[in-house]
Protein backbone atom coordinates (compact mmCIF):
# COMPACT_ATOMS: atom_id res chain seq x y z
CA UNK A 1 0.00 0.00 0.00
CA UNK A 2 1.21 3.41 -0.98
CA UNK A 3 2.49 5.79 1.85
CA UNK A 4 1.65 9.06 2.28
CA UNK A 5 4.90 10.56 0.97
CA UNK A 6 4.30 8.35 -2.11
CA UNK A 7 0.98 9.86 -2.70
CA UNK A 8 1.85 13.07 -1.94
CA UNK A 9 4.85 12.65 -4.53
CA UNK A 10 1.65 11.39 -6.76
CA UNK A 11 -0.05 14.39 -6.24
CA UNK A 12 2.42 16.82 -6.98
CA UNK A 13 3.00 14.67 -10.60
CA UNK A 14 -0.49 14.94 -11.26
CA UNK A 15 -0.46 18.91 -10.35
CA UNK A 16 2.45 19.34 -12.63
CA UNK A 17 1.05 17.59 -15.63
CA UNK A 18 -2.52 19.63 -14.96
CA UNK A 19 -0.76 22.72 -15.02
CA UNK A 20 1.11 21.51 -18.22
CA UNK A 21 -2.44 21.35 -20.02
CA UNK A 22 -1.86 17.28 -20.05
CA UNK A 23 -4.32 15.16 -19.97
CA UNK A 24 -3.92 14.48 -15.85
CA UNK A 25 -5.54 10.93 -15.49
CA UNK A 26 -6.68 10.20 -12.26
CA UNK A 27 -3.99 7.38 -11.11
CA UNK A 28 -5.57 4.20 -9.36
CA UNK A 29 -4.29 3.78 -5.35
CA UNK A 30 -4.91 1.62 -2.91
CA UNK A 31 -6.41 4.27 -0.39
CA UNK A 32 -8.77 6.13 -2.73
CA UNK A 33 -10.47 8.42 -0.07
CA UNK A 34 -6.84 8.93 1.66
CA UNK A 35 -5.70 10.46 -2.14
CA UNK A 36 -8.26 12.53 -2.79
CA UNK A 37 -7.54 14.42 0.67
CA UNK A 38 -3.91 14.22 0.30
CA UNK A 39 -4.41 15.82 -3.47
CA UNK A 40 -6.72 18.79 -2.34
CA UNK A 41 -3.76 19.56 0.84
CA UNK A 42 -1.17 19.61 -1.68
CA UNK A 43 -3.20 21.88 -4.58
CA UNK A 44 -3.80 24.15 -1.70
CA UNK A 45 -0.14 24.06 -0.44
CA UNK A 46 1.40 24.85 -4.31
CA UNK A 47 -1.11 27.46 -4.19
CA UNK A 48 -3.06 26.05 -7.69
CA UNK A 49 -6.59 25.34 -6.43
CA UNK A 50 -7.76 28.25 -8.93
CA UNK A 51 -5.94 26.93 -12.21
CA UNK A 52 -6.84 23.56 -11.83
CA UNK A 53 -10.23 24.31 -11.24
CA UNK A 54 -9.84 26.28 -14.84
CA UNK A 55 -7.93 23.16 -16.03
CA UNK A 56 -10.87 21.64 -17.16
CA UNK A 57 -8.97 19.74 -20.33
CA UNK A 58 -6.58 18.17 -18.18
CA UNK A 59 -9.16 17.56 -14.61
CA UNK A 60 -12.26 16.68 -16.72
CA UNK A 61 -12.21 12.82 -15.73
CA UNK A 62 -11.05 13.57 -11.79
CA UNK A 63 -13.36 12.34 -8.87
CA UNK A 64 -16.79 14.55 -8.02
CA UNK A 65 -15.81 15.05 -4.98
CA UNK A 66 -12.19 16.59 -5.99
CA UNK A 67 -13.58 19.06 -8.62
CA UNK A 68 -16.19 20.21 -6.00
CA UNK A 69 -13.39 20.91 -3.63
CA UNK A 70 -11.51 22.72 -6.24
CA UNK A 71 -14.88 24.84 -6.93
CA UNK A 72 -15.41 25.49 -3.31
CA UNK A 73 -12.01 26.70 -2.65
CA UNK A 74 -11.64 28.54 -5.81
CA UNK A 75 -15.30 30.93 -5.74
CA UNK A 76 -14.11 31.53 -2.10
CA UNK A 77 -10.97 32.87 -3.38
CA UNK A 78 -12.74 34.53 -5.93
CA UNK A 79 -14.87 36.16 -3.53
CA UNK A 80 -11.92 36.97 -1.61
CA UNK A 81 -10.17 39.21 -4.79
CA UNK A 82 -13.34 41.46 -5.05
CA UNK A 83 -12.88 42.58 -1.71
CA UNK A 84 -9.18 42.26 -1.42
CA UNK A 85 -8.83 44.54 -5.09
CA UNK A 86 -10.93 47.21 -3.51
CA UNK A 87 -9.20 47.80 -0.41
CA UNK A 88 -5.45 47.56 -2.77
CA UNK A 89 -6.93 49.41 -5.11
CA UNK A 90 -7.84 52.55 -2.43
CA UNK A 91 -4.28 51.58 -0.84
CA UNK A 92 -2.77 52.83 -4.16
CA UNK A 93 -4.89 55.42 -4.67
CA UNK A 94 -4.24 57.24 -1.33
CA UNK A 95 -0.65 56.93 -1.53
CA UNK A 96 -0.43 57.84 -5.15
CA UNK A 97 -2.55 60.92 -3.59
CA UNK A 98 0.15 61.56 -0.73
CA UNK A 99 2.76 61.42 -3.90
CA UNK A 100 4.48 58.22 -2.09
CA UNK A 101 6.08 55.92 -4.30
CA UNK A 102 4.47 52.61 -3.65
CA UNK A 103 5.49 49.03 -5.66
CA UNK A 104 3.33 46.14 -5.48
CA UNK A 105 5.44 42.70 -5.30
CA UNK A 106 5.12 38.98 -6.10
CA UNK A 107 1.65 37.39 -6.25
CA UNK A 108 -0.90 40.59 -6.04
CA UNK A 109 1.39 42.27 -8.98
CA UNK A 110 1.52 38.84 -11.16
CA UNK A 111 -2.47 38.32 -10.44
CA UNK A 112 -3.07 41.69 -12.11
CA UNK A 113 -0.56 41.41 -14.82
CA UNK A 114 -0.21 38.43 -16.35
CA UNK A 115 -2.66 35.65 -14.75
CA UNK A 116 -6.02 35.27 -16.50
CA UNK A 117 -7.87 35.52 -13.88
CA UNK A 118 -6.59 37.80 -10.85
CA UNK A 119 -7.98 35.04 -8.27
CA UNK A 120 -5.59 32.20 -10.00
CA UNK A 121 -3.26 33.35 -8.23
CA UNK A 122 -3.44 32.15 -5.07
CA UNK A 123 -2.42 33.97 -2.18
CA UNK A 124 -3.34 35.66 1.58
CA UNK A 125 -2.06 39.16 1.37
CA UNK A 126 -0.34 41.71 -0.78
CA UNK A 127 3.44 42.83 -0.78
CA UNK A 128 3.60 46.90 -1.03
CA UNK A 129 7.37 47.77 -1.34
CA UNK A 130 8.00 51.96 -0.58
CA UNK A 131 11.05 53.80 0.72
CA UNK A 132 12.74 53.28 4.45
CA UNK A 133 11.55 57.11 5.21
CA UNK A 134 8.25 56.70 3.66
CA UNK A 135 7.30 54.13 6.36
CA UNK A 136 6.01 56.76 8.50
CA UNK A 137 3.59 58.67 6.54
CA UNK A 138 2.34 54.97 5.32
CA UNK A 139 1.53 53.78 8.79
CA UNK A 140 -0.78 56.79 9.29
CA UNK A 141 -2.43 56.49 5.75
CA UNK A 142 -2.79 52.35 6.25
CA UNK A 143 -4.84 53.32 10.15
CA UNK A 144 -6.83 56.05 8.42
CA UNK A 145 -8.05 53.44 5.55
CA UNK A 146 -8.82 51.02 8.71
CA UNK A 147 -5.98 48.73 8.73
CA UNK A 148 -4.63 47.72 11.82
CA UNK A 149 -1.21 46.63 12.63
CA UNK A 150 -0.17 43.21 13.77
CA UNK A 151 2.02 41.75 16.47
CA UNK A 152 5.70 42.89 15.89
CA UNK A 153 8.76 41.49 16.95
CA UNK A 154 10.10 44.89 17.49
CA UNK A 155 11.25 46.04 21.06
CA UNK A 156 12.87 48.32 22.10
CA UNK A 157 16.15 48.35 20.73
CA UNK A 158 14.59 48.89 16.79
CA UNK A 159 13.96 46.20 14.25
CA UNK A 160 14.09 42.91 13.69
CA UNK A 161 12.31 42.86 10.20
CA UNK A 162 12.51 44.92 6.95
CA UNK A 163 8.57 44.21 6.90
CA UNK A 164 5.28 43.94 8.72
CA UNK A 165 1.60 43.06 8.47
CA UNK A 166 -1.36 45.00 8.34
CA UNK A 167 -5.23 43.72 8.68
CA UNK A 168 -8.25 44.87 7.98
CA UNK A 169 -11.30 42.71 8.51
CA UNK A 170 -14.56 43.12 6.03
CA UNK A 171 -17.89 42.47 7.16
CA UNK A 172 -18.08 39.06 5.13
CA UNK A 173 -15.67 37.74 7.63
CA UNK A 174 -12.40 37.72 5.19
CA UNK A 175 -9.18 39.33 6.58
CA UNK A 176 -7.36 41.22 3.77
CA UNK A 177 -3.39 41.68 4.84
CA UNK A 178 -1.09 43.62 3.43
CA UNK A 179 2.46 43.66 3.92
CA UNK A 180 4.19 46.61 3.84
CA UNK A 181 8.51 46.37 2.85
CA UNK A 182 10.69 48.75 2.72
CA UNK A 183 13.31 46.39 1.11
CA UNK A 184 12.36 44.02 -1.22
CA UNK A 185 14.06 41.15 0.61
CA UNK A 186 13.64 40.47 4.35
CA UNK A 187 17.72 41.03 4.95
CA UNK A 188 20.26 43.75 5.40
CA UNK A 189 22.78 41.61 3.68
CA UNK A 190 20.58 41.46 0.59
CA UNK A 191 19.90 45.16 0.47
CA UNK A 192 21.32 45.22 -3.03
CA UNK A 193 20.28 42.61 -4.57
CA UNK A 194 17.19 44.31 -5.97
CA UNK A 195 17.10 47.80 -5.23
CA UNK A 196 14.00 50.52 -4.96
CA UNK A 197 15.12 52.36 -7.57
CA UNK A 198 15.48 49.18 -9.62
CA UNK A 199 12.16 48.44 -8.42
CA UNK A 200 10.92 51.91 -10.26
CA UNK A 201 12.94 51.64 -13.31
CA UNK A 202 10.20 51.28 -16.27
CA UNK A 203 7.48 49.74 -13.74
CA UNK A 204 4.70 48.06 -15.26
CA UNK A 205 1.36 49.95 -14.76
CA UNK A 206 -1.48 47.78 -13.41
CA UNK A 207 -5.04 49.05 -14.56
CA UNK A 208 -7.14 46.01 -13.75
CA UNK A 209 -6.32 46.67 -10.46
CA UNK A 210 -6.36 50.17 -10.41
CA UNK A 211 -5.33 53.62 -11.68
CA UNK A 212 -2.35 54.10 -9.43
CA UNK A 213 -1.12 50.33 -9.00
CA UNK A 214 2.40 49.63 -10.43
CA UNK A 215 4.78 47.27 -10.21
CA UNK A 216 8.57 46.43 -11.36
CA UNK A 217 9.43 46.13 -15.04
CA UNK A 218 9.16 41.98 -15.95
CA UNK A 219 12.67 41.23 -15.77
CA UNK A 220 13.09 42.88 -11.67
CA UNK A 221 9.99 41.27 -11.62
CA UNK A 222 11.72 37.92 -12.49
CA UNK A 223 15.41 38.20 -10.42
CA UNK A 224 12.71 39.20 -7.44
CA UNK A 225 10.41 35.50 -8.20
CA UNK A 226 13.92 33.95 -7.91
CA UNK A 227 15.10 35.29 -5.18
CA UNK A 228 11.60 34.68 -2.68
CA UNK A 229 11.73 31.23 -4.02
CA UNK A 230 15.51 30.94 -3.22
CA UNK A 231 14.75 32.38 0.59
CA UNK A 232 12.47 29.41 0.91
CA UNK A 233 15.03 26.69 0.41
CA UNK A 234 16.26 27.92 4.42
CA UNK A 235 13.27 29.87 5.35
CA UNK A 236 9.91 27.94 6.26
CA UNK A 237 6.57 28.40 4.14
CA UNK A 238 3.92 28.27 6.30
CA UNK A 239 1.03 26.64 4.91
CA UNK A 240 -2.04 25.59 7.24
CA UNK A 241 -0.04 25.67 10.37
CA UNK A 242 2.48 23.68 8.97
CA UNK A 243 6.33 24.85 7.95
CA UNK A 244 7.57 23.81 4.61
CA UNK A 245 10.83 23.63 3.51
CA UNK A 246 12.91 23.84 -0.38
CA UNK A 247 11.20 26.65 -2.44
CA UNK A 248 8.83 24.05 -4.60
CA UNK A 249 5.29 25.41 -4.44
CA UNK A 250 4.29 25.19 -7.99
CA UNK A 251 2.49 28.94 -8.38
CA UNK A 252 6.03 30.18 -7.95
CA UNK A 253 7.30 28.31 -10.48
CA UNK A 254 4.13 29.40 -12.98
CA UNK A 255 4.92 33.04 -11.88
CA UNK A 256 8.21 32.34 -13.40
CA UNK A 257 6.33 30.34 -16.76
CA UNK A 258 4.09 33.19 -17.50
CA UNK A 259 6.92 35.80 -17.19
CA UNK A 260 8.92 34.36 -18.95
CA UNK A 261 6.27 33.70 -21.79
CA UNK A 262 5.83 38.01 -21.46
CA UNK A 263 9.33 38.63 -22.10
CA UNK A 264 10.83 40.37 -25.05
CA UNK A 265 14.24 39.25 -25.96
CA UNK A 266 15.35 43.42 -24.90
CA UNK A 267 13.90 42.43 -21.33
CA UNK A 268 15.87 38.82 -21.00
CA UNK A 269 18.87 40.60 -22.03
CA UNK A 270 17.98 42.58 -19.44
CA UNK A 271 17.18 40.24 -17.04
CA UNK A 272 20.45 38.58 -17.25
CA UNK A 273 22.56 41.30 -17.04
CA UNK A 274 20.49 42.48 -14.00
CA UNK A 275 21.32 39.18 -12.17
CA UNK A 276 24.57 38.89 -12.83
CA UNK A 277 25.20 42.71 -11.21
CA UNK A 278 23.33 41.55 -8.41
CA UNK A 279 25.37 38.40 -7.97
CA UNK A 280 22.44 36.29 -8.01
CA UNK A 281 23.07 34.54 -11.24
CA UNK A 282 23.48 31.26 -9.99
CA UNK A 283 20.48 30.77 -8.06
CA UNK A 284 18.45 32.25 -10.93
CA UNK A 285 19.85 29.52 -13.18
CA UNK A 286 18.34 27.35 -10.83
CA UNK A 287 14.91 28.87 -10.48
CA UNK A 288 14.47 28.93 -14.29
CA UNK A 289 15.91 25.01 -14.92
CA UNK A 290 13.27 23.76 -12.04
CA UNK A 291 10.66 25.74 -14.07
CA UNK A 292 11.20 24.47 -17.41
CA UNK A 293 11.76 20.92 -15.77
CA UNK A 294 8.23 21.06 -13.65
CA UNK A 295 6.16 23.27 -15.87
CA UNK A 296 7.64 23.01 -19.58
CA UNK A 297 8.64 27.03 -19.27
CA UNK A 298 9.82 28.60 -22.30
CA UNK A 299 13.40 29.91 -21.59
CA UNK A 300 15.79 30.60 -24.10
CA UNK A 301 18.86 28.07 -23.99
CA UNK A 302 21.08 31.01 -24.26
CA UNK A 303 19.33 32.85 -20.86
CA UNK A 304 20.32 29.66 -18.90
CA UNK A 305 24.04 29.42 -20.41
CA UNK A 306 24.92 32.95 -19.60
CA UNK A 307 23.06 32.89 -15.79
CA UNK A 308 25.19 29.31 -15.57
CA UNK A 309 28.34 30.69 -16.87
CA UNK A 310 28.77 33.72 -14.35
CA UNK A 311 30.40 33.69 -11.21
CA UNK A 312 28.71 32.91 -8.06
CA UNK A 313 27.44 36.14 -6.47
CA UNK A 314 26.84 37.85 -3.06
CA UNK A 315 23.22 36.84 -3.37
CA UNK A 316 24.18 33.61 -4.51
CA UNK A 317 26.37 32.93 -1.79
CA UNK A 318 23.68 34.25 0.74
CA UNK A 319 20.73 31.87 -0.18
CA UNK A 320 22.45 29.06 -1.58
CA UNK A 321 25.87 28.30 -0.24
CA UNK A 322 25.50 29.84 3.62
CA UNK A 323 24.08 28.72 6.84
CA UNK A 324 22.29 29.90 9.64
CA UNK A 325 25.04 30.99 11.69
CA UNK A 326 26.56 32.59 8.55
CA UNK A 327 24.02 34.14 7.57
CA UNK A 328 23.31 36.24 11.00
CA UNK A 329 26.87 37.50 10.60
CA UNK A 330 26.45 38.86 7.11
CA UNK A 331 23.35 41.00 8.15
CA UNK A 332 25.48 42.18 11.06
CA UNK A 333 28.13 43.14 8.61
CA UNK A 334 25.56 44.64 6.32
CA UNK A 335 24.42 47.34 9.38
CA UNK A 336 26.00 49.88 8.81
CA UNK A 337 27.36 51.67 12.37
CA UNK A 338 28.82 50.37 15.96
CA UNK A 339 25.43 51.61 17.19
CA UNK A 340 23.49 50.32 14.34
CA UNK A 341 25.10 46.77 14.49
CA UNK A 342 24.71 46.71 18.38
CA UNK A 343 20.60 47.38 18.17
CA UNK A 344 20.78 45.39 15.91
CA UNK A 345 21.94 42.33 18.07
CA UNK A 346 20.05 43.30 21.06
CA UNK A 347 16.84 44.06 18.38
CA UNK A 348 17.42 40.28 17.81
CA UNK A 349 17.68 38.89 21.14
CA UNK A 350 14.87 41.18 23.27
CA UNK A 351 12.11 41.53 20.26
CA UNK A 352 9.04 42.71 22.11
CA UNK A 353 6.68 41.25 24.99
CA UNK A 354 4.02 41.16 22.77
CA UNK A 355 5.81 39.31 20.18
CA UNK A 356 7.64 36.70 22.96
CA UNK A 357 3.95 35.84 24.52
CA UNK A 358 2.78 34.85 21.26
CA UNK A 359 5.95 33.30 20.50
CA UNK A 360 5.33 30.86 23.24
CA UNK A 361 2.05 29.84 23.92
CA UNK A 362 0.72 29.64 27.24
CA UNK A 363 3.66 31.46 28.93
CA UNK A 364 2.13 33.42 30.78
CA UNK A 365 3.18 32.64 33.82
CA UNK A 366 6.77 32.53 32.86
CA UNK A 367 9.00 34.92 34.01
CA UNK A 368 9.96 37.04 30.83
CA UNK A 369 14.27 36.73 30.94
CA UNK A 370 13.46 32.85 31.41
CA UNK A 371 12.07 33.70 27.98
CA UNK A 372 14.69 35.23 26.65
CA UNK A 373 16.93 32.74 27.66
CA UNK A 374 15.28 30.21 25.89
CA UNK A 375 15.28 32.39 23.02
CA UNK A 376 19.34 32.75 23.15
CA UNK A 377 19.90 29.14 23.60
CA UNK A 378 17.00 27.91 21.22
CA UNK A 379 18.50 30.33 18.33
CA UNK A 380 22.23 29.72 19.01
CA UNK A 381 21.59 26.03 18.83
CA UNK A 382 19.78 26.15 15.61
CA UNK A 383 21.98 28.45 14.07
CA UNK A 384 25.03 25.96 14.31
CA UNK A 385 23.46 23.45 12.44
CA UNK A 386 20.88 24.63 10.25
CA UNK A 387 20.84 26.44 6.83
Amino acid sequence: MATVKDMRHTADLLIAKALRSRPAEWPVVGDADGFEKIFIERAGYHGVIGLLNAANDAAGLWPTRVRRELRDQAFAAAAWEMRHRSYVNEVTMRLAEKQISAVLLKGTALAYDLYAQPAHRTRSDTDLLVEKHDVDAVRREFSALGFARGASADGPFGEIHLQEGWTRDCPSGFAHLIDLHWQTMNAPALEGALTFADCLDDPVRLPRLGPAAMAMSHPAMLLHACLHRASHLSAPYHYEGIAYFGGDRLIWLYDIKLLAKAMSDAEWHKFVRLAQVRGAAGLCGECLALAIDRLDAQIPHEVIAKLTASATGGADRYLLGMRRLERGIANLKAVRGVKAKLNHVAARAFPSVRFMRAKYPGSQHIPLPLLYFRRLIGGFASKLWTR
